[in-house]
């Protein structure tokens, strides 16, 4: 009776062993689903030596951090002196570049410069032709202009003459019908300009009739007047009648 008890008893403590591994196994497994990549027994170990680490940690960075300005200032010292030592580096120069020399290239640049200043005065000149074109034009076109106005005003003048001729011409005739005293009259109140237009045209007989019944220093002042209109030819060639083989 006793051994059978203790055979219960055994079996009870191993069973109860068993759950509590079960028990630990099912633990295990749910943390893992929660946090796979970090199982709970690491986790715990984790968090233990972040407690014990905590106090070393701020020291390390103290001591880093009071070294790191004396590091900086030192590497830009040498930064600085490697900057004075190391010479100034220049670029290449336009001449260079461009593979000339420097006289050429400012023989080139000579040459740009005059083209540039006689396009310049190409422009200036072409721009100058144009606008005396223009003005060329424009004048010849006021030529023509006054050409046809004077044309014009000669074909009036003409036809004024016409009407002034044709209307002297009436009054010649009419003086060379009336009696001289009558026409006497009529020369004594005359303008100079038209008496003497006129007198010119009547026939030498009528005209003496006529001056003969005019006061004697109107018919002198004719007689000046009609000698100074007769146009005297200057030499014997000017004769009406006179040719090349006559002397």
């Amino acid at each position: 009776m006793a051994r059978s008890t203790r055979i219960l008893a055994v079996v009870s403590v191993a069973a109860l062993g068993l759950f509590g591994l079960k028990s630990l196994a099912i633990t295990s497994d749910v943390l893992s689903f929660l946090d796979p990549a970090t199982p709970a027994w690491a986790s715990g170990a984790k968090k233990e030596k972040k407690k014990k680490g905590g106090h070393e940690k701020p020291a390390r960075q103290d001591s880093k951090s009071a070294s790191a300005p004396e590091h900086n200032g030192a590497a830009n010292a040498k930064n600085t002196k490697t900057a004075e030592a190391a010479p100034a580096c220049e670029g290449p120069s336009t001449a260079e570049q461009a593979g000339l020399s420097e006289q050429e290239l400012n023989v080139y640049l000579t040459l740009g410069q005059r083209n540039r200043l006689l396009n310049k005065r190409d422009r200036e000149i072409a721009t100058r032709e144009g606008i005396l074109k223009v003005s060329q034009q424009q004048i010849d076109e006021r030529i023509a202009n006054l050409e046809v106005l004077k044309s014009d005003i000669n074909d009036l003048l003409g036809k004024l003459d016409e009407q002034e001729e044709a209307q002297l011409q009436t009054l010649i005739k009419l003086y060379n019908t009336m009696k001289p005293k009558a026409a006497a009259k009529i020369f004594n109140g005359l303008d100079k300009d038209v008496l003497l237009r006129v007198a010119s045209r009547i026939k030498s007989d009528n005209l003496a009739k006529i001056m003969a019944a005019m006061p004697a220093s109107k018919a002198a002042d004719l007689t000046v007047a009609l000698a100074a209109s007769l146009k005297l030819p200057e030499t014997v060639k000017d004769l009406p009648g006179f040719s090349a083989g006559q002397k």
